[in-house]
């Protein structure tokens, strides 16, 4: 079961990887599901090299989501929150509000929002 779920990521995750190499990020005119799916699939992936280099490529697009309201902070969050567990290995934790962790988390990461 656990080699069927990672087979089944791998497929989404590079189909998803193609997708937004060809088109945008879908917006609120697609639906919720549209927006919040391109994440969710990205969040899921293992965590190999190549994965968060993509990860990494790929995040001025959801950023630029982000700030267009077509993807929710809690979104972001949990795609920078899952990046950082995977680069530095450690849980992130702060008091600051979900916005302010969002830029730090970027900073942490030293990630390009454009």
């Amino acid at each position: 079961m656990i080699e069927k779920k990672k087979e089944i990521n791998r497929f989404l995750f590079n189909t998803m990887v193609d997708y937004l190499s060809q088109f945008k990020h879908p917006t609120n005119e697609h639906g919720e599901i549209a927006c919040y799916t391109p994440q969710l699939i990205f969040h899921h992936v293992s965590g190999t090299s190549e994965d968060l280099e993509l990860k990494e490529k790929f995040f001025p697009i959801f950023y630029q989501a982000y700030l267009e309201g077509n993807l929710e902070s809690n979104s972001i969050y949990l795609y920078l929150y899952r990046m950082h567990t995977q680069i530095l290995n450690q849980e992130y934790h702060s008091e600051m509000n979900e916005d302010d962790q969002i830029e730090d988390l970027i900073q942490l990461l030293q990630l390009m929002k454009g």
